[in-house]
């Protein structure tokens, strides 16, 4: 798990880059918990029927990270073998109030700068 905080003021936004696309898992007043009940929060009850585990909500859902709702972008291989584009963390430039990650589907061709940013 690799874990961004930005911290402007008296807020701050927890990103985490676990899968290729940042999820934000916390906005508000500076967070002083440990960060592993931070995300018992996120945790969701699982009924019968469903995946056992619940996919991350990213700021950019995908199907192959397991969301079953809207993608959040669509893609496909040129050979068409693959429908759904599959991202990895390539670089992360990070400073005080913004990040900046990068992610690339090499297979797909697809690559996505997230640019994210906590202001005054």
């Amino acid at each position: 798990m690799t874990i961004h905080h930005l911290t402007v003021g008296d807020r701050q936004l927890i990103t985490e880059t676990t899968s290729g696309v940042p999820e934000i898992i916390w906005f508000g007043a500076p967070f002083t918990h440990d960060l592993a009940e931070l995300h018992k929060t996120g945790q969701r009850p699982i009924a019968k029927a469903q995946l056992s585990a619940m996919p991350a909500a990213s700021i950019l859902p995908t199907e192959a990270d397991g969301w079953v709702g809207q993608p959040g972008i669509e893609g496909l291989r040129a050979d068409g073998s693959t429908w759904s584009p599959r991202f990895v963390v390539d670089s992360v430039d990070e400073a005080e109030q913004h990040v900046v990650i990068t992610s690339t589907d090499t297979q797909a061709g697809l690559r996505i700068v997230s640019d994210i940013a906590i202001t005054p």
